[in-house]
């Protein structure tokens, strides 16, 4: 037995723009900015700042700009939540 169905495009467009926010861009790049770092950490970008100054996660400076690797965060996130 087959079955069809027949979804709008619409529908589909807003599925998959929903999927991307929930599960990330997968062609987003490994660098945020401070405020995507502190959106993706849920802070203040005060936090950030704090952080890089601390030296507990690794950053970039692309001229006055700071730059974060979104892995230094995974990372910096796994090891505060094993202690």
């Amino acid at each position: 037995m087959n079955v069809q169905i027949d979804i709008p495009d619409e529908l589909v467009e807003a599925i998959a723009a929903r999927v991307v926010e929930l599960t990330g861009n997968p062609k987003a790049s490994p660098l945020m900015t401070v405020s995507e770092a502190a959106d993706y950490l849920r802070c203040q970008p005060k936090r950030i700042y704090d952080l890089t100054s601390q030296r507990r996660i690794d950053f970039v400076k692309d001229g006055s700009r700071t730059l974060v690797r979104r892995e230094a965060l995974d990372r910096y996130l796994s090891e505060s939540c094993s202690r």
